[in-house]
Formats: C-alpha cells, structure tokens, sequence
C-alpha cells in the first residue's frame, strides 16, 4: 500500500481550484497519489476547461502522482424533477469527461441525504440536541420510492461510466441514503455491476459507529478506494482528523485490509487539521510517521 493525499485539503478552509499549487505540494511531502474535485457544478466549466485538464495531467504525469479519483459533488443527482433531473444527468456527464480526460479509472460520488429538505448541519444540529426532532414525510411508501431511485440513479451513473471505461465509487456519509457499509452493499447488490465500489472513508465509517476492520471485512474487494483520518466515534467531534488523534485501531485497519487483498492507496484527507500550509506540512507529516510505524507494528510495508 502506498500513501497519498487529497489535493483539496492544501488551503484548509478554502478547498477550491486552482489545483496546481497542491498536486506540487502533495508530491513534495513524498506522496505517491492524489484525487481531484469538483465541489461546485459550475466548477466543470468555469475550471475544468480542456486546457485546464491538459495541463493538470501533464502536472501529475511530471511529478510521478498518480491520479486516484476525481469527485464530483452533485446534490441533485437524485432529483425526480424533470428539469433539475435532467442538468443533474448533464453535469455529472461532464464529470465523467473531464475524469476521464485527467487519466483516472474512478469517479467518485459523493452519497446523497434522503430528500426531506436536510443538510448536514442540519442533521449534526438535530443529532446533537437533547432531543432529535425533524418533520418526516407522511408516507408509508417513501423509502420505498426513495430506494428505487436511487438504485435506478447510481445504476444509470455505473453504466455510464463503465461505458466510458471508468469505475463508480459511492462515500458515504452518516444520515445520507447510504450511510453504512449494509446499506453500500444493498446497493451494490441491486445495482449488480462490478463497476460500482467504496471509497472507504475510515473517520466517516467509525462516526457512523462502525467497527473498522468488520467494516473493511463487509466490503471487501469492493473498496476501490481509501480516505484515511481518524475520528472519535462521535459525530459531534471533528470528522477528519490526524491518525493518532482519534480512537480508530490502525494496526487492525492495516491488517484487515491486507486480508481483503487491498493493495490501493491510502489517501490523507485530514481536512479539520490544517488551515494554511505550514499546517498542512506538520500534520501530513505527522500522519505519515504515524501509519507508517503503525504499518511496522502490523508487519505491512507502506510506501
């Protein structure tokens, strides 16, 4: 396993284009991997231009990093509006495109809140409260409808892309439609494609009160991809933070990855650690160090 870094995470706080100033930071710190996003739709036109992509392929070629994935964040995606549905389908062929065209073999969704008019803060307020309180539909058939277009979505999205000679991976967050890994494999199953897998995101998995080694054991070969932070268990506390710095037992995430035959990249995304570059440098650093003795411990090599 060889270790990387998020491109995004370079300027803390401000996680937008240009991306250039991070892949050289990223391949400076002695990474051997990164990913690309697009956190805004608009992005894909107004950055992602074929010049932009030209040159940021050439950059990456350059410094010998190797393109993991590129995520692009479609909040719409799951719309049953005609009209939203139909730009939703648009934009995230413009996403495939532009993945495509950087030299990665992975798209990267990320997963989507049930349609009940929730964001995340909104749920992390609501989860934090003495008491959880939120309007519900007054449907009996919601989920039901819910599921089922989902999996016609992602289904559409998968062979999309397979068409175009990419793979799908879903991140799931806690309190979006796939928040877990047996939801992640329910929605494989229905799916039924080879093409569509995990980005597994160890802090997102452990506040969503997983065990991290059974998750790894659930999903299996299907994780095409790994996020590496760590976290208390608890979703008040900060999400991504510096392995070390939370409960996650990373020896046995190590190991239990080698025994699912995962031989990927382990890309840091410790994006509530660092607020400019000096912290960038330091916690990069210190996560390195970290894995790296906890890899030792657990007799397996990361480069």
């Amino acid at each position: 396993m060889q270790l990387g870094c998020v491109s995004w995470v370079y300027r803390g706080a401000k996680p937008t284009p240009p991306f250039d100033e991070s892949i050289k930071a990223v391949s400076q710190m002695g990474f051997k991997a990164t990913s690309l996003w697009a956190p805004q739709p608009k992005l894909l036109d107004e950055y992602y231009t074929n010049s932009t992509v030209k040159e940021l392929r050439e950059l990456l070629e350059s410094t010998g990093l190797k393109l993991v994935g590129f995520t692009s964040i479609n909040s719409v995606l799951i719309s049953q509006d005609s009209e939203e549905s139909k730009r939703a389908w648009e934009i995230y062929q413009k996403a495939v495109d532009v993945a495509k065209n950087l030299g990665t073999d992975i798209i990267n969704i990320l997963g989507h809140f049930p349609p009940i008019g929730l964001n995340m803060m909104d749920y992390t307020r609501l989860w934090t409260a003495p008491v959880f309180k939120a309007k519900m539909p007054e449907n009996p058939d919601f989920w039901k409808n819910v599921w089922e277009n989902y999996v016609s979505v992602i289904g559409r999205c998968v062979d999309y892309a397979s068409k175009n000679g990419l793979r799908v991976t879903l991140e799931p967050h806690p309190f979006m439609i796939v928040s877990n890994m047996d939801a992640m494999l329910r929605l494989i199953d229905a799916v039924g494609s080879e093409s569509l897998g995990l980005t597994f995101d160890t802090a997102l998995s452990k506040s969503a009160d997983e065990i991290s080694e059974m998750a790894i054991l659930k999903m299996g070969r299907r994780i095409f991809n790994v996020h590496v932070s760590d976290n208390l268990g608890n979703i008040a506390s900060p999400l991504h933070v510096t392995p070390g710095r939370g409960s996650i037992y990373w020896e046995g995430v190590l190991k239990t990855l080698k025994t699912v035959g995962y031989d990927g990249s382990l890309e840091f995304e410790l994006t509530h650690m660092i607020s400019d570059e000096e912290t960038f440098r330091e916690e990069n650093q210190r996560a390195i160090d970290y894995l790296r003795d906890a890899g030792k411990r657990a007799g397996i090599p990361i480069e």
